[in-house]
Formats: C-alpha cells, structure tokens, sequence
C-alpha cells in the first residue's frame, strides 16, 4: 500500500465529518503506510510539502493543520465550528484529489523472498518462531520461495513431504510460489539415505502437494501455470511481472541420476528445459506489456556456478552447461525488452547482489543470491521501477538492514 503517510489515520474530525481509518476508500492507502512508515513523507518531500501547504492555508484558522498531527482539534473544548465544518469537506476533496498522486509517487512493490530452508530441526523451529510472524505481520502481497526445503541429506518421503508443504505454505497462506530445489527431488536418490526413491517419482509427488490446489491469489494476481510444469508460474501485481522457473542444483537435473534410467531422466531434462525456455519466453512477453514496469524471476539454481563450460548436447548430456540456454534466453531477452529486470535464486552460500549479471549487454538484469544455506534469514524485495539507477532494493528480513554485499 502506497499513500502519504504524513496524513494519519486518525485525523478524525470530532463529529464524524471524516473517519479516515475506517473508510474503505481510504483506509487502503492511509492505515497500512502509517504502520509501515510512521511519520515519514513515503512518496517525497515535495509532494508532502506541497499537501501540508494545501492544508495548512485551509485549516490554519479554524484548527491546527491534519498535516502531521494525530487528531483534528476542537475549538473551545466544543468540536469544529461551522465554517471550519465546511474548510474540513472541502480539505476532504484536495484529500481525495491528491491521494492518486500519493499512489503514484511511490510505487514500490514489496515481498518476501526465501529459500535453502529449512535444512535441520533446529531452522524449522526458528522459521516458525522468527521469520514466520515478520512475513506475517509486515503487510506483504505474497511470498516466493525458492526451494530446497529440506537437507539433501534428509529422507525423502510421503510424510516429510507434507510436513514441509504445511510450513511452507503456512507462511502466508494462500500466497506463496514455491519453485522446487534439487534437496527437494533430485537429490532423493542418493545411496547414503536409508530409503533412496526415484527423483522423477518424487517430482511427481511433489508438484502432488503443491500445486493441486489454486493460491488464494490465483485471480486477483491473474496466476497463470504452464500445462504439464505446474511449478512454473506467472502473475502480475501492481505493474510489476513475476514468474517461477524450474532450474534446480546438480547441473539442472542432469548430474547423480540413481534410481532411474539415465536416458529416461536426461529426455525429462530435455524436455523440461525446452518448457523452461518457453515460459521465459512467454514472461518476458508479457513483460513488454505498456502497463508493466518491471520483470522478477524466481529459480533455485545459482547458474553462475557451473562445472563445465561446454554446451549440453545429445553426445554430452551430463558433462556440460545445464544452465548455458537460460542464461542466454536471459540475457538475450533483458537487452531486448528493456525494462528492469531481477533474478532471484539460492543454492549457494553467498548472500549478495549483482548488478552487472548481465554484462554490457544487458546491464537492466541484475541478480539476487538469496539468504539460505549458511544465513539463516529471509529477503524484503523492494521493486522501484521508476528508480533507473537502483530499480530494486534488498533487506534482511530479521533486522531490516539493507544488503550491499556485492557477488
């Protein structure tokens, strides 16, 4: 919610002329930025000091100004006078007036981004204790989590399975995107676990658990989901696009295949990767849209940290580049489209931001390492399309400092 916050929400008048806090048209933009930012002019100094000059030349005689003040004040202990009844109505109307330009002025979008966890007893325990009632209490549309919701050491089964979709989930119900991480599927049939399963069964039990049943937010967000990779989705929320895409750790699936076929797990590779670039494809189609302002993507694969520089290819499928086609979809399509754009992933222990991810030729395409793995916490994303130097800001949920740790 975006609003002038120098306007409080109690600035009531005595006989029930104005109830900002409780008037729907209002109290969507006027309570949430007063929790959110107190005092503070959240759309720029000079807005707020053009509205207190408005409102001070009309309430300066009959009451000190609702600019910055908790309360209208009553005249003589006996409520506004008539004349200042009328001052108020009118101050009403530059109210309404001025509350679009308040929306516009800031425009930045807001929510959380996590992932790599939890990986022990002890993370699942301070995810509900710490992380949990932030993301729940600080107003946010949605949250992405970016897989890996357990160890990759840890069993993979029915019952775990469903305990790590209720907590998930549980964050803000309704509103959470989750991409699966390798920890999550692809890492199930390692020898050393006592009962190792076969990684395309336990995909297939997974996207089971999560995505069965539409988010709370499906039509308001205008959610869309690919036909037969129901994990990769699309929304849009206030100007901004936003899409998950399935690229998980051991070189995008191809690597430490166990239980199953190798052919058959590389012709699910293939063909994951093939829908994989479409829907890039297709986001950044709908990026270009005159209404959008910005485009966030969501993986959990850092594609920047690769074994092999080759190419995969049919005589190499495994020994290779699994995030080479990405990155260059990626690149290709920033540089073209234009406009603001942020990847965000996990898998590797680096907490940082790069804003160079796609070089000169596309230097709009920045990239977030999130918080997980060795940092125990969670991201506040603050998408600023209008800001060309700095369209996207990070902080650490837990202690609201911003991160400048560089990748």
């Amino acid at each position: 919610m975006i609003a002038c916050a120098c306007i409080t929400s109690s600035a009531v008048a005595s006989n029930g002329l104005l109830a900002m806090a409780s008037t729907p048209a209002i109290s969507g933009f006027v309570a949430p930025a007063m929790i959110e930012s107190r005092s503070r002019c959240v759309f720029g100094e000079g807005a707020c000091a053009t509205i207190r000059s408005l409102f001070s030349d009309m309430f300066g005689r009959y009451g000190r100004p609702i600019i910055e003040q908790r309360q209208v004040v009553e005249e003589n202990g006996a409520g506004v006078t008539g004349l200042g009844r009328i001052a108020i109505a009118g101050g009403i109307a530059i109210l309404l007036s001025v509350v679009s330009i308040c929306a516009r002025a800031d425009d930045t979008v807001r929510f959380v981004a996590l992932g790599d966890l939890p990986y022990t007893n002890s993370q699942a325990k301070d995810l509900e204790a710490e992380i949990k009632p932030k993301i729940q209490i600080g107003g946010f549309p949605f949250v992405i989590h970016y897989g890996d919701f357990k160890s990759g050491g840890d069993e993979c089964n029915d019952a775990e399975l469903q305990a790590a979709y209720n907590q998930i989930m549980s964050l803000l119900p309704g509103r959470v995107f989750f991409t699966p991480g390798d920890n999550d599927w692809t890492d199930c049939d390692r020898k050393k676990l006592d009962q190792p399963i076969s990684e395309l069964v336990r995909l297939a039990k997974l996207r089971d658990a999560f995505y069965s049943k539409p988010l709370a937010v499906a039509n308001k967000m205008q959610v869309q989901r690919q036909t037969g990779y129901p994990e990769n989705a699309a929304w849009q929320y206030r100007g901004v696009q936003f899409a998950t895409v399935h690229v998980v750790g051991t070189n995008n699936g191809r690597v430490e295949v166990k239980q199953d076929d190798f052919w058959t797990a590389m012709t699910a590779v293939w063909a994951r990767d093939t829908a994989n670039a479409a829907w890039l494809k297709h986001s950044f189609q709908q990026a270009k849209d005159v209404s959008i302002g910005a485009l966030v993507l969501a993986m959990q694969a850092d594609p920047t940290k690769v074994r092999w520089k080759e190419p995969c290819t049919v005589d190499n499928p495994d020994r290779c580049d699994g995030f080479l086609a990405i990155k260059k979809i990626l690149v290709r399509r920033s540089a073209e489209l234009d406009k603001p754009v942020l990847l965000i992933h996990g898998d590797t222990r680096d907490y940082c931001v790069d804003r160079a991810f796609g070089g000169s030729k596309a230097p709009n395409l920045w990239r977030l390492n999130g918080a997980g793995d060795y940092t125990f916490d969670a991201t506040v994303v603050e998408v600023r399309a209008d800001k060309e130097e700095q369209p996207f800001r990070f902080r650490r949920l837990l202690n609201d400092s911003l991160l400048n740790s560089e990748c």
